[in-house]
């Protein structure tokens, strides 16, 4: 059972969490894909309970393993790279021949407020319905820019700016177990790794069901949120008795794990 080292330990409602289904239609004429729509994409971090975790006075977030091991992480970052969306599936909506692929690169930083989203940019994609999904996690392009804005709005002051990624996976801080000393750690790296899903909400009942990533008719603006519970990236995670390699491979292994995509509205 994992423990939550905090003072203030804030609860989702379950209903922040519930995407609405889509009552209208989806707009799906081919002659509107030469100009396309806009996709708005952003990710947020909580718990794996859908709780949100404060960082101490220092910036630090402090929580516990499965394993018992008690994480201060000072740096907990995660890169995201591409979205390839498949206009294909069983959704009878879904149909083939309107694949497109986005460059995010962008990064989300684990140790910001839980539960409140980060910009991943505007991105233009055909006017169609999308049943799947691939995420690339990963460092940023070479060519990419070092900020991107949402498509229509201004951000003098910076807020809403997109940070490009510099890696898949930076995580640093210390470990302790049993109340023992606290030990350094680092895990950082540059290997993409995928992720791959249906798109579709969660009903009223806390059951997935696949709804195509769509515009509504008469509008060209649609957008989804990816969610990780960054807490699931170190179960398993042995940090007495595992070497640096290992624990790589065991949280870049619980990364597609922990993520989900639901909408934004």
């Amino acid at each position: 059972m994992k423990r939550v080292f905090s003072l203030f330990v804030i609860t989702l409602a379950g209903a922040a969490f519930v995407a609405a289904g889509c009552g209208n239609g989806s707009l799906l004429d081919p002659s509107l894909n030469e100009t396309g729509g806009t996709l708005s994409l952003s990710a947020v971090h909580h718990l794996h309970d859908g709780s949100a975790l404060a960082a101490d006075g220092s910036g630090a977030k402090v929580l516990a393993n499965d394993l018992g091991f008690r994480l201060t992480l000072t740096h907990a970052s995660i890169g995201y790279r591409s979205l390839s969306l498949v206009s294909s599936g069983d959704d009878p909506e879904c149909v083939g021949g309107n694949d497109a692929t986005v460059d995010i690169n962008g990064s989300d930083d684990l140790l910001g407020e839980d539960l409140v989203e980060t910009p991943l940019g505007a991105h233009t994609i055909p006017l169609a319905a999308f049943c799947s999904y691939t995420l690339a996690l990963g460092p940023s392009a070479e060519d990419a820019a070092a900020l991107k804005f949402h498509a229509g709005e201004e951000h003098e002051d910076g807020e809403g700016e997109v940070h490009s990624a510099h890696a898949t996976l930076h995580i640093a801080g210390t470990w302790s177990k049993d109340g023992g000393a606290e030990t350094e750690f680092k895990i950082e790296s540059e290997e993409p790794v995928t992720v791959s899903g249906v798109f579709g909400f969660v009903d009223e009942e806390g059951l997935f069901v696949e709804h195509p990533l769509h515009f509504h008719e008469g509008e060209t603006e649609t957008s989804k949120v990816f969610s990780i519970a960054y807490d699931v990236l170190f179960d398993g995670a042995d940090f007495e008795n595992d070497d640096a390699t290992a624990l790589l491979e065991t949280i870049a292994s619980n990364l597609a794990g922990s993520f989900h995509v639901h909408s934004a509205h």
